[in-house]
Parts: C-alpha cells; sequence; structure tokens
C-alpha cells in the first residue's frame, strides 16, 4: 500500500531532499557529465553536456560515445579503457575531441570512472567532461605571439642579452640573439649560466651590474646610457637599454657606436 504524504517517515523526507539537491547540483555543473553502459550506449547527462554537443536529452539516449567521438580518437579511447579504467576503476585525466551536432569539432578534457554493480560486475562509465576550447585558442594565440616575438628578436639587428635576477641577488645571464654574438665577437653559448660580473669581469666595481638588478626588482623605471667597455676579449663604445621584461627579468638592448665615438673624438681634436 502506498503510503500518503502524511505518512511519510522523516528518513524518506531526508532522502528526498538529499536526492533534489544532488540532482540539482548534477544538473548545474559548470562541466559537462555523461554516463554510458558497457557498450558505449549514453544513459544519462546532464545539461552542460548536452548543450556541449548540441544535442538533447532524447537525442542522446540513442548515440554512443563512439557517435559522438571523431573515428580518429576511437583506438585511443578504447586503449585507455583497456589500459586503465577497466584495471583501476578510473582513466587519468586525458584530452580528445567531440563532434557537435552540427558537426564541427571541439576539444575536450575528461577523467572517466568505472561503475559496478552491488555484485561487484561491471556495468558502465562515467565521466567529467570540459570544453576546453578557449584553453587551446589561448594557447594557440601564446604560440603565435611568442613565435612572433621570438622572430623579431632574432632577426633584430641591435644586440640583445637577457638576464634572470636570482633570490640570492646573483644576475644571470640567461640568452642572447644573433646580433650579439656578431656585435661583440664572442658566442653566447659561453657565458649562459654566468653572473654578469663573471660574464663581463670588467663590469664588476661599475654601478652598471647594481643598476640592471634594480630595474630587473622594478625599484628603477627603464635605462638608457652610453658605455665604454673593454677586456681582453673585445672592446668598444656601446649605446644601452635596459628594460625589465617581466618578474626579475630584464633584457638589455645595445648597439656598437665605436665609429661614431671615434669621429666625435677626432672632431673634437679637430
Amino acid at each position: 500500500m502506498k503510503k500518503t504524504n502524511s505518512e511519510e517517515s522523516p528518513c524518506d523526507d531526508a532522502l528526498k531532499k538529499s536526492e533534489e539537491k544532488y540532482r540539482n547540483l548534477y544538473m548545474s555543473m559548470m562541466d559537462g557529465y555523461i554516463l554510458v553502459d558497457m557498450k558505449g550506449q549514453v544513459v544519462d547527462s546532464n545539461a552542460t553536456f548536452q548543450q556541449m554537443v548540441g544535442y538533447n536529452e532524447i537525442e542522446l539516449a540513442s548515440l554512443t560515445y563512439y557517435d559522438l567521438t571523431p573515428s580518429i580518437w576511437h583506438e585511443y579511447e578504447k586503449k585507455i579503457v583497456r589500459e586503465q579504467i577497466l584495471p583501476d576503476g578510473h582513466s587519468m585525466v586525458y584530452q580528445k575531441e567531440y563532434k557537435k551536432k552540427d558537426g564541427s569539432i571541439f576539444p575536450v578534457e575528461l577523467r572517466t570512472f568505472l561503475v559496478r554493480n552491488a555484485n561487484g560486475e561491471n556495468e558502465g562509465m562515467w565521466a567529467i567532461v570540459r570544453d576546453v576550447t578557449n584553453r587551446h585558442m589561448a594557447e594557440e594565440a601564446l604560440r603565435k605571439s611568442e613565435e612572433k616575438f621570438r622572430s623579431i628578436v632574432e632577426c633584430s639587428p641591435t644586440a640583445m642579452y637577457f638576464y634572470h635576477l636570482e633570490s640570492d641577488n646573483r644576475l644571470i645571464l640567461t640568452g642572447a640573439n644573433p646580433a650579439a654574438d656578431r656585435i661583440i665577437g664572442i658566442h653566447h653559448l659561453s657565458l649562459l649560466g654566468k653572473t654578469i660580473e663573471k660574464a663581463f669581469p670588467n663590469l664588476a666595481g661599475t654601478e652598471i651590474p647594481e643598476t640592471y638588478r634594480k630595474v630587473a626588482r622594478n625599484e628603477l623605471e627603464s635605462q638608457i646610457f652610453e658605455i665604454a667597455y673593454k677586456d681582453e676579449r673585445f672592446s668598444g663604445y656601446y649605446h644601452v637599454h635596459v628594460f625589465r621584461t617581466g618578474l626579475n627579468e630584464i633584457a638589455v638592448d645595445f648597439v656598437d657606436i665605436t665609429n661614431r665615438k671615434q669621429m666625435e673624438e677626432a672632431l673634437r681634436r679637430s
């Protein structure tokens, strides 16, 4: 005999409220949720997943996750099931693509879990799915931006050195462009990882290293100056521009003005 509302026990009421709470949570998840049986047939999904793929709940019930996944990912996902989900009960986070109702493809990140019944038999698999389209677009934009600026640095006719300020206050040379090799006449690979004082020993005892450190710490704005330098490897006059490129990072852009200085000196003497 069915209980009337007045005959429902406190346990029944608590269970109903708990089910309602988790159902609301499940339907309002920002990530998609999909449940399939062991043959891949879609059993359940939340609104977020339905919006991702463009199918409603009824339409999804007639599909398998193979229908939703481009064929190039089928063998890869079978391997995930075989080597991770079945033996371990879950997969690691992995990426693949889904196919929308309109045929468009989009990237997702997901983790899949095995569902077993009371007898320990495999009943299905459920997955938390995240659309990573925006992340991929941002990564691609960053890659293109880095590629563009790397090209500018590599092709620049002015020399550039790059330094990182360590926590112990050592200013380390981390990179240089081809123009630096050409202007200075020293292959920068022999200098990488050295402090500024070891890379250019005659700067030790001058105010230059500390000026660079202050720029790296953002205690000074970018600095522009001219300097003469000489050691057993090279000598000359240089127009220098040092500026901050990131946290404890600076770039030193410089050009050789030795000829100009010599002409100015000749004119002065004349």
